[in-house]
C-alpha cells in the first residue's frame, strides 16, 4: 500500500490546476469571425446603391427612373462580380446603371464595356471591385 500513499488526492490535483485548458477556435468559429458582411434584404440593398449613386447612371451620368417598362432611362443595379454568395447584397460590389449602359456592360449588345476598378476590397483573400470609389468604363 505504500505505492498508493504517494499519489496525490483529487483535491490536491484540482488545487494545482490554473484553470480549464482553452482550445483554439474551430474552423467554423474562425470563418464566422472573418465575415465582415451584414445581412440585408434586397429592397434595402437596392435603396442603398441608388442613394449612394444619387439616382444617376455611373457610366453616362443619365438620371434614371424606377419603372417596370423597358425604357432607356430605367435604373438597374449591376452586380460587378455576380450574385454569388455573400456578394449578392454587398453594396460595395454593385453599381447603378441605366438600361442602355447595363446592356453594354453585361455584353448583350455588340458595343461592350469593361469596368476598371480604381480601388478594391478584400473578402476571405479575394479582391473585388469597390464600387464606392470611382470606376472607369473602357470599350472592349
Amino acid at each position: 500500500m505504500t505505492k498508493f500513499a504517494d499519489l496525490p488526492t483529487l483535491a490536491q490535483v484540482r488545487s494545482s490546476q490554473f484553470g480549464p485548458i482553452r482550445k483554439g477556435d474551430s474552423r467554423l468559429e474562425q470563418k464566422m469571425a472573418e465575415r465582415p458582411l451584414t445581412l440585408v434584404d434586397e429592397r434595402a440593398f437596392r435603396t442603398a446603391v441608388r442613394e449612394r449613386d444619387k439616382h444617376h447612371c455611373r457610366c453616362c451620368g443619365r438620371k434614371v427612373r424606377y419603372t417596370l417598362t423597358l425604357c432607356p432611362e430605367r435604373g438597374e443595379v449591376h452586380h460587378c462580380h455576380g450574385k454569388r454568395g455573400d456578394l449578392r447584397f454587398e453594396d460595395r460590389a454593385a453599381l447603378l446603371l441605366c438600361k442602355c449602359c447595363h446592356e453594354r456592360v453585361t455584353g448583350r449588345v455588340n458595343d461592350r464595356l469593361l469596368i476598371v476598378a480604381t480601388k478594391t476590397f478584400t473578402i476571405r483573400g479575394e479582391q473585388f471591385t469597390d464600387a464606392r470609389a470611382v470606376v472607369h468604363f473602357e470599350p472592349i
